[in-house]
């Protein structure tokens, strides 16, 4: 029932936002409003607010960018993974994902170059690498360009 009433909110946001899609205002990347080509807004106040709500969800969306960077990445971690035991070094590296919470933020360092979080709507997830050093018992956080 509930998943039935989300495929409906989905399926009026996308077609709304198709049919409009060349005539959207933006503000700063920001949907303003939108404007039929006939100059007037028919749409109603609840369907403007779900067709925003849709528009922000996609714009912030993001899961096949981070599968795409655990496929990009993944042979850097395997050769990482090889070295290691090469070396007997008893390090372990492994993708982990991490979200940033407000009681779990992201070090800067774990964000791409630019990334400002402060103007995102939805929690920002990255793929980094675990780092587990059996030898020191510690465990670190790496990312992508520091495993490259």
């Amino acid at each position: 029932m509930r998943i039935e009433t989300l495929q409906k909110q989905v399926d009026l946001a996308q077609s709304m936002i198709s049919s409009t899609s060349s005539n959207c205002t933006w503000d700063n990347e920001r949907v303003v409003g939108f404007v039929s080509s006939s100059g007037e807004n028919n749409w109603t106040e609840q369907e403007e607010n779900l067709a925003r709500w849709a528009f922000s969800k996609w714009k912030f969306y993001q899961f096949t960018s981070l599968r795409d960077d655990l496929w990009g990445n993944a042979i850097f971690l395997k050769e990482a993974n090889a070295i290691s035991v090469e070396l007997k070094k008893q390090v372990q590296f492994q993708f982990v994902l991490l979200t940033d919470t407000m009681y779990s933020p992201l070090p800067p360092d774990l964000l791409p170059p630019g990334e400002d979080l402060s103007f995102r709507p939805y929690p920002k997830t990255v793929v980094a690498v675990e780092v587990q050093d059996f030898k020191n018992g510690a465990i670190h956080y790496w990312s992508l360009e520091k495993l490259r």
